[in-house]
């Protein structure tokens, strides 16, 4: 089949854990970029060093990608060096423009520099020293012959409707880059505002497929449906290029026992490779390539190519099988309705909402109003650090920068039903979790099938991620439930219709979680493409830790 392929479709690496085999099959996939993510300006002497002890600029030039590099430009900023980031402080912009003359310079294999002005010790925001900013880095670009790429990333949509403001100031040979949706990983979320919204720039929109909010590679996560449905989206409103992220690396912690102390395992990278969440990368490099329309027919023809080569032609139909369902159970596993519960990235996912307080009713405006400080700034009242701009509302699980109901102001009634625990929200959780959880056995029994059809130690590495995909369900249902639960008792009063909540139900969601915590003790050590893995389960989740800040929270 086919369709006019994306001009533009980075392999997304972070600067400190590229790796070949991902680069060998994002060329074979057809992706034509290697974006190196990384941090402040400083650190592009050091990752200079690297890419030339590497080799990685090397890849770029085997495969015929072209390259790109983040610059955070206020990410280790000092005022020592230029002053406040004003719009009439010239000594600043002066300084700006020399130091990317010297990157430049320093990288003349560089295609591409993508700028990000946020999350760093200054974030630029303001729309007017933003609108200059751009245009002094694209200056420089011009002359040496690079594209600028604007990351249009931004923690809050206040934010957001300033930079809309000076779209059109932009340079039009910029690049606008969106994320798929409003902030941060939600794949429930509504699409992101910008897309198809520039004017007559490029837009390049990014996508996560190493599940960085979806438990990493510690789960089973094929979401190729979800993927289709958003290609289709970004084609439809002009999108010319794709940004696609299948590595990341975390800091881990493990318990072992509920009651035994933490124990910190190293920083760690998590690739897609091997895993159900390269079916993830073929899609986007099929689709994007134009060799494939996302329509069934074509994805399927992708799934069952992707499943012969990692798992052999005997296993290839049933693994399809298999792991295609496994998105949608890690979705229900950490979201309600279309939120996400608290952080999905936090070993106690709520604790940012529980942390010191005590549980309290609040009104609707007080459920959506951001800290006073936030006001200031978005007033001019306060200057811009990254403080101010990382408030968080976190008055309940439900409100988060990335919520879709701060994004999509259409959600906003199903929010309010979900942080009050409405009896209907919790009616469609149970039947979800149901569906989800008959969905996960399924998977499990299919692949009971093929189990001497495998390679090397397939069918133990592959169960092993099922079964974790049944325990984060299992415990975190228990933990939105117990919370929604506890929510009605809170909002509703006895002789409500809407009260459905008794303590006692409270009390029985705790204790099903409480029981899980004897499955810490599960692993498994297995070979699989040749790499030894020892896999341990739910270790990136504390549930006696959740327990007892819930039962302060609600002082139970």
């Amino acid at each position: 089949m086919g369709s006019q392929p994306m001009e533009y479709r980075s392999l997304a690496l972070l600067r400190s854990w590229p790796t070949r085999d991902l680069v060998e099959l994002g060329a074979e996939l057809g992706f034509n970029a290697l974006e190196f993510i990384g941090g402040g300006v400083s650190s592009h002497l050091d990752f200079r060093r690297l890419a030339d002890e590497e080799g990685f600029f090397d890849w770029a030039d085997e495969f015929d990608m072209s390259t790109a590099l983040w610059i955070r430009e206020f990410d280790d900023y000092n005022r020592s060096w230029w002053g406040e980031p004003t719009l009439d402080n010239e000594h600043l912009w002066t300084g700006i423009r020399r130091r990317y003359e010297a990157i430049c310079e320093l990288y003349p294999e560089v295609d591409y520099f993508a700028l990000k002005t946020v999350e760093s010790h200054e974030w630029i925001t303001d729309p007017a020293v933003l609108e200059r900013l751009i245009a002094v880095i694209n200056d420089v670009c011009r002359e040496y012959e690079k594209t600028l790429i604007y990351r249009s990333f931004l923690w809050h949509p206040e934010q957001l409707e300033g930079v809309r403001t000076i779209i059109d100031a932009i340079p039009e040979d910029v690049v606008i880059m969106t994320k798929c949706v409003g902030n941060d990983w939600n794949y429930r979320a509504s699409h992101h505002p910008l897309i198809g919204d520039v004017g007559a720039h490029d837009q390049y929109v990014e996508i996560d497929v190493a599940s960085e909010y979806h438990r990493l590679d510690d789960v089973a996560n094929a979401f190729t449906e979800e993927i289709r449905r958003r290609f289709d989206y970004w084609v439809e409103q002009g999108v010319t290029g794709i940004h696609v992220r299948p590595l990341w690396a975390a800091k881990r912690e493990r318990t072992d026992r509920a009651e035994d102390p933490v124990e910190a395992l190293p920083w760690s990278s998590h690739s897609v490779v091997g895993k159900a969440q390269e079916a993830n990368l073929w899609t986007l490099g099929r689709l994007a390539t134009g060799e494939s329309d996302a329509d069934a027919d074509d994805l399927e023809e992708i799934w069952h190519e992707f499943a012969t080569r990692r798992f052999g032609a005997e296993a290839a139909d049933t693994i399809i099988e298999v792991l295609g369902p496994t998105g949608e159970v890690v979705e229900e596993a950490l979201c309600v309705d279309r939120e996400t519960f608290g952080d999905p990235r936090r070993r106690i996912p709520a604790i940012m909402t529980m942390e010191g307080r005590t549980a309290e009713k609040r009104t609707d405006e007080e459920a959506e109003s951001l800290p006073p400080q936030f006001e200031a700034y978005l007033e001019g009242r306060e200057t811009p650090t990254d403080t101010t701009h990382s408030f968080q509302l976190d008055t309940n699980p439900f409100a988060r920068n990335w919520s879709t109901w701060r994004w999509d102001p259409s959600y906003r009634p199903t929010y309010h039903r979900l942080r009050r625990g409405h009896p209907n929200i919790v009616e469609r959780k149970e039947r979800a979790v149901r569906e989800a959880r008959e969905s996960a056995r399924e998977s499990l029994e299919r692949l009971e099938t093929v189990a001497d059809d495998l390679p090397e130690d397939g069918y133990e590495f592959v169960r092993f991620k099922l079964r974790e995909n049944e325990f984060l369900l299992e415990v975190m249902s228990e933990m939105e439930l117990a919370w929604l639960r506890a929510s009605n008792r809170l909002y509703y009063d006895e002789g409500d219709d809407e009260r459905i909540a008794t303590r006692a139900d409270v009390e029985a969601h705790l204790e099903r979680l409480d029981a899980l915590t004897d499955r810490y003790g599960e692993s498994v050590e297995c070979t699989w493409r040749g790499i030894s893995y020892e896999l341990h389960r739910g270790e990136y989740v504390d549930i006696a830790g959740y327990l007892e800040e819930f039962r302060r929270y609600w002082e139970l």
